[in-house]
């Protein structure tokens, strides 16, 4: 009786183990099902590197060589593999230090953009390879002193808009962005704050995630 009913058991969790088995070709269709989900949320991490062109355009007045980086998301619904897809550029933080060199004095102004945000296009161009077009708004906060200490400055715009272009390949990114509109410029030489306008184009390069 033991006998039969050890084998009938083991006859059972066979047959179960085998019904609970995917063939390929389930497996392949449930993949390709979750891939194509039109609701599922994508998203990826970048880290970026940039470089400002001809400095920070402000009034006539323009801030020199200077340096970033740069923290975001890019976040899509549908199929990562789709040859179009509309998604959200999301740059958490960016942080920049300019520095120039004027009548022997050197002034230098660190730079921050807090929650830059707009929707984005992503075109397929190959496997492993895509571009994208973003506009974002674009708030910006900064704070600068000339070398011996006897100028301080501060300029501040919500919103700023910033429009520009990247290029993905495999994990590498470069890019391409101007940042513009009006800011409130303050300088303790100046005892009557006002608005300015504010231009930056800049360069960067990175890593996606």
């Amino acid at each position: 009786m033991k006998r039969i009913f050890l084998f009938l058991l083991a006859a059972t969790l066979s047959l179960f183990t085998f019904g609970q088995t995917p063939t390929p070709e389930t497996s392949s269709a449930v993949v390709h099902e979750e891939a194509s989900n039109p609701r599922a949320i994508k998203n990826n991490f970048t880290v970026s590197f940039g470089v400002p062109i001809g400095g920070i355009q402000l009034d006539g007045f323009t801030q020199g060589t200077g340096f970033g980086v740069e923290l975001s998301n890019n976040m899509y619904v549908g199929d990562e593999n789709a040859k179009f897809r509309a998604g959200l550029n999301a740059n958490w933080f960016q942080a920049n230090y300019y520095r120039k060199m004027t009548d022997s004095t050197l002034t230098g102004i660190v730079e921050y953009h807090i929650l830059k945000i707009g929707p984005m296009v992503t075109f397929s161009v190959a496997d492993g390879m895509d571009a994208s077009i973003y506009a974002n708004i674009d708030p910006v906060f900064s704070f600068g002193l000339s070398q011996d200490w006897d100028e301080g400055l501060s300029y501040s715009g919500v919103p700023l808009y910033a429009f520009g272009g990247k290029f993905r390949y495999d994990n590498l990114l470069l890019g391409v962005e101007t940042s513009m509109g009006r800011v409130g410029y303050r300088s303790s030489k100046d005892s009557k704050p006002g608005l300015k306008d504010f231009q930056r184009y800049r360069i960067y390069f990175g890593f996606q995630f």
